[in-house]
């Protein structure tokens, strides 16, 4: 029994072992493993066994989660004070003031904090790209380097362009929902104020019945 188990433990250690990236890392080589085409290369990173990478996934996911969250609550809320506006319009215009400030004032909140929850997809993205080049771990974060397309047994990396490679980065970026939608409910909510300023607040309009 015990030369039994001495021959297994004899074999695991003598077992070849895959390459790891913490392994090329450790020894001072480049973290760049050359692309290999064959899934039984060694270089092939696998998904599954990369805790890091699933970790980086997690994180980015969460945020991408947090970002929808708070997009959904923010458009639920400018709802109901459209709502509230188009009920109080012709009737009360201390509640179309309220509803306008309001509105400037969540919608700026929102810009602000939407703002802040973008700064960490790059980062994280970042963090990843130096640990495993190869992984792309979201295709909106593709405006600053060439498209990737990851599959789920192996990484593959494909040359392409990043999304819309005529017009300006910083434009692509505005144009997100998350940066302009808040943006642009703060210059309506401001026309609406204005508008109900200019005209002396809004009357109520009497219905002549003939």
């Amino acid at each position: 029994m015990a030369s039994t188990n001495a021959a297994e433990k004899r074999g695991d250690e003598e077992a070849p072992q895959s390459p790891s990236i913490h392994a090329y890392a450790d020894a001072g080589h480049p973290i760049y493993l050359p692309y290999a085409t064959s899934p039984s290369s060694p270089f092939v990173i696998k998904m599954a066994d990369n805790r890091e990478n699933e970790r980086y996934f997690q994180l980015i996911k969460h945020e991408n989660e947090m970002i929808n969250a708070r997009m959904t609550w923010w458009l639920i809320v400018q709802g109901f004070m459209i709502a509230g506006v188009a009920f109080g319009w012709d009737k009360d215009f201390a509640l179309v003031a309220t509803f306008a400030t309001l509105g400037i004032f969540t919608s700026l909140s929102s810009a602000i904090i939407l703002r802040c929850a973008t700064f960490a997809l790059p980062l994280l993205d970042k963090q990843s790209q130096q640990l495993y080049p190869l992984c792309d771990p979201a295709m909106g974060l593709n405006l600053h380097r060439r498209a990737q397309q990851v599959r789920l047994d192996e990484i593959e990396v494909t040359p392409g362009s990043r999304p819309f490679p005529y017009l300006p980065k910083c434009l692509v970026e505005f144009l997100f929902p998350w940066h302009f939608m808040p943006l642009l409910f703060i210059g309506a909510w401001i026309a609406v104020l204005f508008l109900s300023l200019k005209e002396g607040g809004p009357k109520a309009q009497e219905i002549h019945i003939i």
